[in-house]
């Protein structure tokens, strides 16, 4: 559902050499009265990038609580159960990633989503230095113990390249 929502609303902005590309709403997105409750966007703070979580109207979502690292929400199921889904953006800083693993396990989400600045083997990286195999451990038993799963990309193995052509 979000997903649908963010190739509708949201586009890229071309970036130049080592530049960070730019997610923009598109012309299509205003801000009405009801579409701003289908919609928390917390801002970007220095170089990290804005987090938001959208959802369709009649859904019912209710926003927990929200940092510039993550959204939680629960999420009330047609049959009236409540799904707790937490919207999620890692630490850039390998030595804050603990604190954000620590959020993660207070939490106690049902579900997951996000970008978690982690990966789980040197595989899934591009170039650049191989990342130390403690930070890669930590993350596979952060997903272990709460029994998350890496779910890949169908499209693209990597999410983020700074050697993309054109």
């Amino acid at each position: 559902m979000v997903l649908h929502l963010l190739r509708r609303w949201l586009a890229i902005s071309p970036a130049k050499n080592n530049e960070t590309p730019l997610l923009e709403l598109s012309e299509d997105w205003e801000p009405r009265e009801s579409s701003m409750e289908r919609c928390l966007a917390v801002s970007a703070e220095g170089k990290n990038g804005c987090l938001a979580l959208m959802w369709k109207e009649g859904n019912k979502v209710t926003i927990q609580n929200y940092s510039k690292y993550h959204i939680d929400s629960l999420v009330k199921m047609e049959d009236g159960t409540d799904i707790r889904f937490t919207g999620f953006y890692g630490q850039a800083d390998p030595t804050l990633r603990n604190q954000a693993w620590d959020m993660l396990r207070r939490i106690k989400s049902n579900i997951v989503g996000g970008d978690f600045n982690a990966i789980l083997n040197n595989v899934e990286k591009d170039g650049g230095r191989r990342k130390p195999q403690n930070l890669m451990n930590d993350f596979r038993e952060l997903l272990e113990e709460l029994t998350l799963v890496d779910i890949k990309t169908s499209v693209r193995w990597f999410t983020w390249s700074n050697n993309r052509k054109g």
